[in-house]
Order: structure tokens, then C-alpha cells, then sequence
């Protein structure tokens, strides 16, 4: 029993067997041996030295879809098909000639088409004198080991898949701080190769974790808990990058730390930006309106007094883009925004609070000193050069001295100051910026002044020849003095073009009147005569412009210029055109009488003017 003992316990040992050389010398084909064979789950066949099958179990007989008695005495040839007994044959051939035993692994079917796996242990099999006299091999199926492995294998690739196609880097550290693993993104991300980093302890990447006492609490939470935390990883070319981590403990035989990253600076860029853009105007990049109450409030304490508020706002706003459009209007904004700031060291509170308005908040800053600021940005104002733009502020500023003082009456009060600083120079500032506008004209093309004077001399004349009044006559003079000033929005080629319109420079002239209607409407002391420049190149039958009113609807003044303006015209060369004669200019008076001017007023102006 002793054999038999031995034999069961070769029949079923996971590693390498070797028959010793008590079963060789006892092994004998009996129906005890027989049914041993039959009894293991193993494959077991026995081949002598001419590759005939001299034994085998039922096992190995059910594998190849046959009884024990269809193989015994068969060899591979009757067995198999030619290039597997070719295989099998070169294998034994080997072991006899090598004297040693080979293992392999292989998947096999069952006739039914049911896959298995074996592990195989082909060795000589020698009698009692110590010759070989044949082949044994011993097969014990692994399918099921095989299959656990094949999925550990397959969720590994996968694993590694999904870590190399993640947007987030991977990193796999022992608690020494030593990278042992990385995937691809975070290669891209750090612009290292994999080699370089593995191996490499973390603070490469990481200067914080340089500190240890920072590492071993880091360390400690991460155990305690998977922790999300945000550093900066320096790339290769030592470009700081914000990285936001999920770290959590990897327990084992040997525990590591398991974190993914990603970088989230442009994340954090986007952040400071949205907040930048709700604390800060978009235009001036100035603090808005919000920002400016909600800090205001915070610098009102006993220790800032005591507190000036100032209030600037420009004067021309929509003058500038009535004139020249509302890019040109916001490139004065900025560039006022500039020039203010610039007169303040970098931490002071300033605001753009409205469209052309400006608030400054000064801690510690009393009466005196705030008059000299003040003075100081309207002359920085002065040097801002836009061309045809006049620019100018009207300020005013209040200090709150004492603590009880309210801070919103302190800004209602520095308003009031300059509402009165805006009024005082009102007509001073709007004389300046028209007169500033038609001496623009004037450069763009010297004829535009004489026909300036000659058309307000004509007009006048004319005026005093229907009999109008004192006001009348004083508003037919500013109108004519400034019909032309739309004109600072034409450009000066079009203006001095020594051959006739196109019908996009047409347009582009036609515009002139609207212009000049706006800019002086937005005055009040030249509300009065907007209409009346406005209307300048209507015609009698209402084929003129901008409105296409008719007869009598046109202001009277507006038919004064139309007339004067015509005649100047025809007697003065402009242009492309030759000069007519006085005669001649008569005749195209009389001729467009009824059509283009009001025949009443050219037979005055024919009869009294040019008379």
C-alpha cells in the first residue's frame, strides 16, 4: 500500500514530477495500477521507445474521443494528424537523447469542443537497471488558473489602457516618496520621458514635498483618508504648473501611495479671470462699480481718516462718438482710465462707476493734498492726444473728517462738486471742443474757413434783408459758422478729392449734416441751431437730405444756409469744380428756384444781397 501511497501522492503535486526510483522499480501494469490511473483527474499515457502507446488512463482517453483499448498499441502517426505526431515524436525524441524531463503548457480540446489547459511533465521512464525503455507524461489541468490569469492579464492591459488614454496623470509612490509608476499623461503633462521619472523621488516635480514635516502630515491624511489637495509641479523646462491631486493608500505587502493629478492652472486661469471680470470693468480694467461699494465700505474706519472720495467724469463722451464712432469714444475712455491711474501709486481704489464717470477712494488723504491730485490729473488730462478729440474732466471731491460722517453723503457731496466744476465751464468747454472741431476742418482743407466766413457773411445779409430778429440773426450766424463741422468725421481725402464722388464717398459726405446735428445737440448751447445744421441740405421739393422734408417744414434758417452756402460754392473754385461767374451763378439760382431753394428767398437774396 505503501506504493500505491507514493504513487497518489506523485499523481497529484503541483510542481515538477519525478518518478523516484521506488515507483520504478514497483511500477506494473495490474488492475490495481489500472484503476489508480483511472481514479485521477491528471492525463497520464506511458510510450515505449518505438512511440507506441503501451499505457494510458481514462482521463487521457477521453481527451482524445477514444476507449483505452483504440490507443493501446497505436502510435502519434494512427493517432494524430501528421504535423502534430511530427511535433510530439520530435518531443520525446529529445527527452531520450537529453535523458531529461520537459515541461511545457498548452490548450487542448475535448470532442466536444471544450477548451482545457495543461500543465505537461514529459520524462524518460527507465526499468530497474536504470534504462530507458520509454516516455511518461503526467498533464494536470490549469484551465481554470489559466482563465484567472487571462482575466488578471486582460483587467491589467485594460487598467493600463485607461491609464495611458486619461487626460490625468498617474503616479504610484512608495511612502519613502519614490516614484514607482507613471502613465503617459503625466509624461506629457511634466514634459519627462517615463525613465525619467521612475526611480526619481517626488520632489522632483514637487518642491513642497521637499519639507518633511509637510510630507509626513500630507502622508498621515492621505492615510487617514483619500485626500484632494492642490500643489505646483515644476515641468522639465521649469514652467510652474497648478495641479490639483486625489491621493489615496494602496495597502499591501508593501503600501504606496496612489495619486492621480491634472493640471488645473488653465482652470485656475479662467477662475482669476471671471473674477477679475466681476471686480473689474472690461474696458479700463479699473475696479467697477460693485467693487468699489463693497471696498469703499471696508476703507471707511476710524483709522483711515481722514477719507477723500473724488469724482471725475469726462466731459465729451458722446460728442466723441456722435462724432467719430464708439470705438474712438472707448479708445478715450481707456486712455483717460490710463492717464488717471498713472497719477496714483498702484494700490489705490479706483473706479470706473459709469459710462464717462470715475470714482478714487484716498485713505488718509485730507483737503489740500486732494486739490493738488486733482489739479495734477487735469493737466496729465491736457497731454492725451486723439487727433480730433478735445478731451477734458470736470472733478469734484468731499472728505469725510470725522467718524460719525456718512460716506455715501461724502460721495453724494464730491458729486455735487462736480456737477458745479461741470457747469462753471460748461460753454467754455463746449466753445472749446467746436471751435477745437472746426479748426480740424480748417487744417484738413484752409478753403473750409473761407467758405465758413462766406457763407456766414451771406447768410447774415440775407437775414437781415428778410428782417429777422436780434436772436434770429445770432443763431443764422452760429449755424452758418458751424454747418460744416459734421465734417470732422469725413476723411481728408474725401474732403480735398480733386475729381467727383464715387457713390460710397457720396454717402460717406452725405453723413456730415447728421453729424454735425449730434454734436451740437449734445450742448446746450448749441441745442438751438442742431436743427437748423441738420436740415442745411434740404430742398424745396423734398429730394434733399437727410430727411427729405419739403417747402416750409424746412427751417427758415436751414433755407438761409442752403441758398448762401450754393452761391459760395459756384463763385468759389472747390475741388474738381472750376468757379462760375457771378452771372452765371445768378442763372442756377433762378433755375433750381422752386426745386432745390425757396424761390421767395433766392428773389430776396438776387434783389438785396447781391445787388
Amino acid at each position: 500500500m505503501s506504493n500505491l501511497h507514493n504513487l497518489l501522492k506523485f499523481a497529484n503535486e503541483r510542481s515538477e514530477i519525478i518518478m523516484d526510483e521506488s515507483i520504478k522499480r514497483t511500477l506494473r501494469i495490474d488492475n490495481v495500477f489500472n484503476t489508480l490511473l483511472d481514479s485521477v483527474s491528471d492525463v497520464i499515457f506511458l510510450k515505449d521507445l518505438n512511440g507506441n502507446y503501451i499505457e494510458c488512463n481514462k482521463k487521457f482517453a477521453e481527451l482524445n474521443g477514444l476507449s483505452k483499448e483504440e490507443i493501446i498499441g497505436k502510435n502519434d502517426y494512427q493517432l494524430y494528424d501528421v504535423e502534430t505526431a511530427n511535433n510530439y515524436i520530435m518531443d520525446d525524441k529529445h527527452i531520450i537523447e537529453n535523458c531529461k524531463p520537459k515541461y511545457y503548457e498548452a490548450w487542448a480540446s475535448f470532442p466536444d469542443g471544450r477548451p482545457v489547459f495543461y500543465n505537461t511533465l514529459k520524462s524518460p521512464f527507465k526499468d530497474k537497471d536504470d534504462e530507458i525503455v520509454g516516455i511518461i507524461s503526467i498533464s494536470r489541468d490549469y484551465t481554470e488558473s489559466k482563465l484567472l490569469e487571462t482575466k488578471l492579464l486582460e483587467r491589467e492591459k485594460y487598467l493600463e489602457s485607461v491609464l495611458n488614454t486619461t487626460h490625468d496623470g498617474f503616479f504610484l509612490v512608495d511612502l519613502k516618496g519614490f516614484i514607482v509608476d507613471v502613465n503617459r499623461a503625466s509624461c506629457n503633462i511634466l514634459g519627462y520621458t517615463k525613465e525619467e521619472l521612475i526611480g526619481s523621488h517626488i520632489s522632483k516635480i514637487d518642491e513642497n514635498l521637499l519639507d518633511a514635516d509637510f510630507s509626513r502630515i500630507l502622508l498621515q491624511e492621505i492615510r487617514t483618508n483619500s485626500k484632494i489637495f492642490e500643489t505646483t509641479h515644476r515641468k522639465k523646462n521649469g514652467t510652474l504648473l497648478d495641479i490639483e491631486i486625489s491621493a489615496s493608500i494602496l495597502e499591501g505587502n508593501n503600501a504606496y501611495v496612489v495619486g492621480f493629478a491634472r493640471d488645473v492652472t488653465e482652470k485656475k486661469n479662467k477662475m482669476k479671470y471671471i473674477q477679475r471680470l466681476s471686480y473689474h470693468d472690461f474696458l479700463t480694467g479699473l475696479y467697477n462699480k460693485r467693487f468699489m461699494d463693497i471696498n469703499m465700505k471696508k476703507i471707511d474706519q476710524e483709522s483711515n481718516l481722514p477719507i477723500t472720495l473724488m469724482v471725475l467724469d469726462m466731459d465729451n463722451l458722446k460728442v466723441t462718438n456722435d462724432s467719430f464712432g464708439h470705438a474712438t469714444g472707448d479708445r478715450l475712455i481707456r486712455e483717460v482710465a490710463r492717464t488717471i491711474k498713472g497719477c496714483f501709486r498702484q494700490d489705490e481704489l479706483i473706479g470706473r462707476v459709469g459710462g464717462d464717470e470715475f470714482l478714487i477712494v484716498l485713505p488718509k488723504v485730507g483737503e489740500s493734498e486732494a486739490e493738488r491730485i486733482i489739479q495734477r490729473i487735469k493737466d496729465s488730462i491736457e497731454n492725451i492726444d486723439l487727433g480730433s478729440v478735445v478731451v477734458s474732466l470736470s472733478a469734484g471731491y468731499a472728505v469725510k473728517n470725522k467718524p460719525t460722517e456718512d460716506i455715501t453723503e461724502i460721495q453724494s457731496k464730491a458729486d455735487n462738486m462736480m456737477y458745479i466744476d461741470k457747469i462753471a465751464n460748461l460753454n467754455d468747454k463746449n466753445r472749446e471742443i467746436v471751435n477745437s472741431f472746426m479748426e480740424r476742418i480748417f487744417s484738413k482743407s484752409p478753403l473750409e474757413r473761407e467758405h465758413s466766413t462766406n457763407v456766414m457773411n451771406l447768410s447774415i445779409n440775407l437775414g437781415k434783408s428778410l428782417g429777422l430778429s436780434k436772436e434770429q440773426l445770432h443763431d443764422l450766424s452760429m449755424a452758418a459758422r458751424y454747418h460744416d463741422i459734421g465734417k470732422i468725421s469725413i476723411p481728408e481725402k474725401i474732403i480735398n478729392k480733386n475729381s467727383s464722388l464715387d457713390l460710397e464717398e457720396y454717402d460717406e459726405m452725405r453723413k456730415h449734416s447728421e453729424t454735425g446735428y449730434r454734436i451740437l445737440k449734445s450742448m446746450e448751447e448749441f441745442y438751438g441751431i442742431s436743427k437748423v445744421v441738420l436740415h442745411h441740405h434740404a430742398r424745396w421739393d423734398g429730394s434733399g437730405y437727410p430727411l427729405g422734408i419739403s417747402g416750409e417744414e424746412i427751417p427758415l434758417l436751414s433755407r438761409i444756409l442752403a441758398i448762401a452756402e450754393a452761391y459760395d460754392d459756384m463763385i468759389n473754385p472747390r475741388g474738381y469744380k472750376k468757379a462760375k461767374s457771378i452771372e452765371e451763378a445768378k442763372a442756377e439760382l433762378i433755375k433750381s428756384a422752386g426745386s432745390q431753394f425757396d424761390p421767395s428767398l433766392v428773389s430776396v437774396f438776387l434783389k438785396k444781397v447781391l445787388e
